[in-house]
């Protein structure tokens, strides 16, 4: 039978024996950690290091109150976001900062945005946390949202020229019925369109 060996844990750097078959029946930091709390302040350790050694503190200035941002060097998604993996499961990076940082979010549903408005910032002071409604009320007083209007819209169920033939054959008389049926919307819409309540741009 071999005989325990004395090691020094990574975490606390207190001496501690252990048997060299240890390793193989209970992984690798049965060998290198005196605990298990030991191996969980490691791991988070690791964690920390590996996620901050892929950021460039030296982005683009912001503002001067901001400073500069903190890029993310990894992977990036098509919309410029971060991906990075946070114990297991892979998330964006900025998400992955602040909960570094501040702790685990409470809820998949917290939205993490960014006050410098550079999605692959992972700067934890330029980040905050909020619902999705805050962070599309943010984007409005930015002026970065764009809400697109009458054809542009997704829902539209009429174009411009449509609309001004509606409107010219209301003035000529035409059944607002009549109108409704043929464009495949409803009477309500024909009112709305004639008081100009609809459409107003048209």
């Amino acid at each position: 039978m071999s005989s325990k060996q004395v090691r020094t844990c990574r975490a606390c750097a207190a001496t501690f024996e252990a048997f060299p078959s240890r390793t193989r029946y209970k992984g690798a930091e049965a060998a290198i950690y005196c605990s298990r709390a030991c191996a969980s302040a490691g791991r988070k350790d690791a964690t920390h290091a590996r996620f901050w050694s892929r950021v460039d503190r030296s982005g683009p200035v912001v503002s001067a109150a901001l400073g500069q941002c903190w890029t993310w060097t990894g992977q990036l998604r098509a919309n410029g976001y971060g991906r990075a993996s946070y114990y297991g499961h892979c998330t964006g990076a900025h998400r992955v900062a602040w909960q570094l940082t501040h702790g685990p979010l409470m809820s998949s549903d917290v939205v993490v945005c960014h006050r410098c408005d550079n999605p692959s910032c992972v700067r934890p002071d330029h980040l905050f946390i909020g619902s999705s409604g805050d962070n599309v009320r943010d984007m409005v007083a930015k002026g970065r949202a764009r809400v697109p209007h009458g054809e542009d819209s997704p829902k539209a169920k009429l174009t411009v020229a449509e609309v001004r033939s509606i409107r010219s054959r209301l003035s000529a008389g035409a059944s607002r019925a009549a109108l409704a049926g043929q464009h495949g919307v409803t009477i309500t819409t024909i009112h709305r369109i004639a008081r100009n309540e609809a459409w107003r741009r048209a």
